[in-house]
């Protein structure tokens, strides 16, 4: 019983840990290369770029490559539409002129959504811990006359769920 509480636990924490929700927040106006960038294009650059990356594109995500007074580049990752509708891509490298777009924001770890997935993952795990898990279908019931109580006929195991069956059709 306790083995089974400490490995819950031990999975709980390792989820926790690598677990992080993360945003694209407005920071430093100049990041370093290599850094998870989002491009936020304004109208005139969505209809210069509409021919390489769609219509209605609102940002373009992806690893910063370089960034001059007059552009940057981007190795692409994702691009989000006006209406919210992402789409991945594969590292295709654009170069995004600076009177196309309105800001670059940086991907950060978001502390509130983290705290917040964190809380809910505790709480998850205390209430698995008080009431005794979800079962790993070992324990075997049975009466103080050593059979197993009414309504708990024989079964089949599947994994680690027990499946009754009844013999009587």
């Amino acid at each position: 019983m306790l083995a089974r509480v400490a490995h819950r636990v031990c999975l709980t924490g390792t989820l926790l840990l690598t677990a992080a929700c993360y945003t694209y927040a407005p920071g430093n106006p100049a990041p370093a290369g290599g850094s998870e960038v989002a491009v936020v294009l304004t109208d005139k650059g969505r209809a210069a770029l509409t021919d390489r990356v769609g219509p209605e594109m609102d940002e373009l995500r992806g690893r910063l490559i370089s960034s001059s007074d007059s552009s940057v580049v981007i190795s692409m990752s994702e691009a989000v539409t006006l209406r919210g509708i992402s789409t991945t891509w594969t590292d295709e490298v654009l170069t995004v002129s600076r009177e196309h777009f309105s800001g670059l924001r940086t991907k950060a770890l978001s502390r509130g959504r983290t705290s917040l997935f964190a809380g809910a993952a505790s709480a998850a795990a205390l209430f698995l811990v008080i009431n005794g898990g979800l079962g790993s279908g070992s324990e075997k019931a049975t009466s103080e006359t050593g059979t197993p109580p009414p309504g708990t006929g024989p079964s089949t195991r599947v994994g680690t769920f027990s499946i009754p069956f009844r013999s009587d059709f």
